[in-house]
C-alpha cells in the first residue's frame, strides 16, 4: 500500500462513490457532541488481483486537547462493495471478545447496523488515516473507539467515535446510533448533542 501527500481537492475517479451524498454535503460539525477543531477527507483507491478497483472515502472530524492532541473524534469511512459482507452475521452475545457492549439493529429493509460501545478499559483496534503535517506523511492510527458497521445500497459504512467516557451515556449512545443511521440513509434528521 502506498500513501501520498494530500493534494488539492479533485473529482473522485468515476465510481458510484463519487455521487455519494456524504461527498456532496459532508456532516455539519456543529451536530457532533464535541467541539470540532479539524476536518479531513481521505480517498483510498485499491485494486484487487483481478484488477477490480475499489474506492473508499474517510471523513474525519477531530477534537483536540489544549496540547493539540486528538482526544475526541467522529470518523466515517464509506467503501464501495458489491456484496453485503455482514448479511448473515449474527450477534451471539451481548458483548464483544473483550467485554464491550455489542448489538445489532435494523437499518432499513434487510440491512442492519451493528453498534459496539466502549464499556470496559479494553477495546478492539479501530484504525483511521491521519496526515502528519510535521513529518509530511500519512499514518494509520490505531486506537479505541465506539463503532458502527453497516452495509447499505452498495456501500460498507464503518464509523468510529470517541468522546470522554463520562459523557458517553446511554442517551448519547442512542443519539449517536440514530445520528449514524440517518447519515447512512441520507436523511437530514440530525443529532445536536453537546
Amino acid at each position: 500500500m502506498e500513501f501520498f501527500k494530500p493534494a488539492e481537492a479533485q473529482p473522485l475517479p468515476t465510481s458510484i462513490l463519487s455521487e455519494h451524498h456524504l461527498l456532496e454535503k459532508g456532516i455539519d460539525p456543529d451536530l457532533l457532541p464535541f467541539e470540532v477543531d479539524g476536518e479531513n477527507a481521505y480517498v483510498v483507491t485499491s485494486e484487487d488481483r483481478t484488477g477490480k478497483v475499489t474506492h473508499q472515502v474517510q471523513l474525519s472530524y477531530l477534537g483536540k486537547s489544549e496540547e493539540g492532541i486528538v482526544d475526541e473524534f467522529f470518523i466515517i469511512s464509506v467503501t464501495e462493495m458489491d456484496e453485503n459482507p455482514v448479511e448473515n452475521y449474527e450477534v451471539v452475545a451481548a458483548t464483544d471478545s473483550v467485554g464491550n457492549k455489542i448489538g445489532k439493529q435494523e437499518l432499513s429493509g434487510n440491512d442492519f447496523i451493528f453498534q459496539q460501545v466502549l464499556t470496559t478499559n479494553s477495546a478492539l483496534l479501530y484504525r483511521y488515516y491521519e496526515y502528519d503535517e510535521a513529518e509530511e506523511k500519512l499514518n494509520v492510527v490505531g486506537t479505541a473507539a465506539n463503532e458502527f458497521y453497516s452495509y447499505h445500497d452498495g456501500f460498507v459504512y464503518h464509523v468510529g467515535y470517541l468522546i470522554d467516557r463520562e459523557r458517553n451515556t446511554d442517551q448519547v449512545q442512542d443519539d449517536m446510533l440514530n445520528f449514524t443511521r440517518n447519515i447512512i440513509l441520507g436523511k437530514n434528521h440530525l443529532y445536536k448533542g453537546r
